[in-house]
């Protein structure tokens, strides 16, 4: 469809925008060359303009935001902290109501597999059922000590013994200490 003048306009004229020459350069003040003092350092001095009210008052307005966005940023990661320590203490909570549960019904072979697949797939595990182990450690203790006869040396590494026997039993964990039955007392001169 080809587009006609509207006859009741009068004719517009465009202006010609076809360029002729170049624009005109702009005049630019001359700058000094820096020339190096006697000890060879050149220095160049700029004239920055003094910030005006505007640009001061920008600056603060931003400095205002960020120490707000800051403060905004602890108040969220406060927040955060306090939610996973609950989620935690839920977990825990539930862990341990489902332990009781598992004890009082004889599911304990079966929790506890449960409970080892379920962790697998959880970002925080729920607890573990913990069974009490006796285990029997045999020690062997080598003692110096100054004595005029093996026996006398066998003798003094008893009483070391013994006492080491007593610190043992002091600890709770400790079922039992037995020195003269896991060990042998023998008697050799130390290697100075």
């Amino acid at each position: 469809m080809t587009r006609f003048p509207d006859p009741t306009l009068p004719p517009t004229t465009l202006p010609d925008t076809t360029p002729t020459s170049p624009p005109p350069p702009v005049p630019l003040p001359p700058v000094p060359l820096p020339v190096p003092d006697s000890t060879g350092t050149t220095t160049v001095a700029v004239n920055v303009p003094a910030p005006g009210p505007d640009l001061q008052a920008q600056i603060a307005r931003l400095r205002r935001d960020l120490d707000d966005a800051r403060s905004q940023a602890n108040r969220f990661q406060e927040r955060l902290r306090t939610a996973q320590d609950a989620h935690r203490a839920d977990i825990a909570a539930i862990g341990e109501a489902l332990i009781t549960e598992a004890d009082e019904r004889g599911w304990c072979t079966e929790y506890d597999e449960f409970i080892e697949r379920l962790n697998d797939s959880l970002n925080v595990d729920l607890p573990a059922r913990l069974r009490t182990w006796q285990v029997i450690v045999p020690l062997r203790v080598t003692v110096r000590v100054e004595a005029r006869t093996d026996d006398e040396a066998v003798d003094r590494a008893r009483e070391i013994a013994d006492d080491l026997e007593s610190c043992l039993r002091r600890n709770d964990q400790v079922v039992t200490a037995d020195t003269d039955s896991y060990h042998s007392f023998e008697a050799s001169q130390a290697d100075d």
